[in-house]
């Protein structure tokens, strides 16, 4: 990587290079083009536990019930152990939040209360790959008339259920079109939010061990996003840099500190990984050593002048002739002489380094208390997120980034503070 402005198109075309790498190492044993179903399987919700998922259809359908906290967060553990397909992953994710998050009303009010009456979601357990693309077709009919009416309204409700259905649909140009015209993105053939889309290829690189180019990534590609669920797969990629780097751990700090959420408990876990940081780094200054090389003598010990006669080389070249007579044909280039003023050292006089005694000033910033760099458990420690199943977005075929991980992929527990976790 190159850290100066003037090299951006070289970091443009190493990522460049690098994403084609990492695209035919994945396409090595199946082609993602050709046989989607191979890496993602759709399948039917057939299997899944009708009762439990039944009875949080109620709870998903009623508003009254889904204003009740603890009867919604029923029905998302229903539909969470269910695990049937990505229809499921969108229904949960809806109950997810209350109705007033979601800000229900106007166009999107009406439409959701609409599509609430459909037996795509009625009798959800019934449908078929292609009923789901209808479904999907539906919705982004009605996103593309709401958009044209009320430009500035809130249509990530209609876009999430529009998501399951396309996740549960056999991909095809028309499901394909139904996504875009939702506001997805489809990227490699994969539709997804645009949040969605940069986790996963952050996450992509995290996994490959290529935390610079995650890092970059974001600053080329995805800073405008803002989102909290980018910032901390970000985050989190600066982390791995200053473990691997043993420094630059002031800016993972900072990068946790800068996600702007509302979540109290979020922003407990945010603040706990930040201490953790700190706790766990060594100084920025002198790299845990506790001492800096002397600025004075450069870590020599003793200041040397030079002698004015050599320049410092200890010989100098002799005005007049160059070679002796008997020497034409045997010796070849200038003849030089030892330096008599200084006796061939090429310094005059060297005098003890005032400053150190062993070429190193104490670290001011650290106290001259030295620190081995710390291991990652030192800082926290990592399992697969169970919500999305360490994939890092809640839809197995849809890249939409998980709530319960901030689309990581994996839960972080800061040592500094073990309990604040994600919620």
């Amino acid at each position: 990587l190159f850290p100066e402005d003037k090299y951006a198109d070289l970091d443009q075309k190493l990522m460049q290079t690098m994403q084609l790498m990492r695209l035919l190492r994945e396409r090595v044993s199946v082609d993602i083009a050709r046989a989607p179903a191979l890496i993602n399987p759709r399948g039917s919700s057939g299997d899944a536990p009708a009762v439990a998922v039944s009875t949080a259809l109620t709870t998903l359908l009623d508003p009254a019930q889904r204003n009740d906290p603890a009867k919604r967060a029923a029905a998302r553990e229903a539909y969470k152990n269910a695990k049937y397909d990505d229809f499921g992953a969108a229904c949960m994710l809806f109950l997810g939040r209350s109705d007033a998050e979601w800000r229900l009303g106007g166009g999107v009010g009406k439409t959701l209360a609409d599509y609430f009456t459909k037996p795509w979601i009625k009798e959800s357990l019934k449908q078929t790959p292609a009923d789901h693309a209808k479904a999907a077709a539906w919705i982004s009919e009605q996103v593309a008339a709401i958009r044209k009416s009320e430009p500035q309204a809130p249509v990530e409700v209609l876009q999430l259920f529009g998501a399951g259905h396309l996740g549960c649909a056999q991909p095809s140009p028309d499901t394909e079109r139904s996504a875009k015209a939702m506001g997805l993105i489809v990227d490699e053939g994969v539709p997804g939010t645009a949040e969605g889309q940069a986790v996963h290829d952050m996450d992509a690189w995290i996994a490959s061990n290529d935390f610079d180019l995650a890092a970059l990534a974001f600053t080329r590609e995805f800073r405008e996003l803002d989102s909290a669920a980018v910032r901390y797969v970000w985050s989190y990629a600066l982390t791995c840099i200053a473990y691997a780097k043993k420094k630059g751990f002031d800016k993972a700090s900072s990068g946790f500190l800068s996600i702007a959420v509302v979540n109290a408990a979020i922003k407990e876990h945010l603040a706990a990984m930040s201490k953790s940081i700190k706790a766990a780094a060594v100084c920025a200054n002198c790299l845990g050593q506790g001492k800096l090389r002397c600025t004075n003598c450069h870590g020599i010990k003793e200041v040397r002048f030079a002698c004015a006669k050599c320049n410092g080389k200890g010989k100098y070249l002799p005005p007049g002739l160059v070679q002796t007579p008997g020497a034409m044909g045997r010796m070849r280039g200038p003849q030089y002489m030892t330096c008599l003023q200084c006796k061939g050292t090429g310094y005059e006089k060297v005098i003890r380094c005032e400053k150190c005694k062993d070429g190193y000033l104490v670290c001011k910033t650290c106290d001259g208390k030295p620190k081995t760099a710390p291991d990652f458990d030192e800082i926290c420690s990592r399992t697969p997120c169970p919500d999305c199943e360490g994939r890092g977005s809640a839809m197995r075929n849809i890249r939409w980034a998980c709530p319960g991980c901030l689309g990581l992929g994996q839960k972080l527990t800061p040592k500094a503070d073990p309990p604040k976790t994600l919620p």
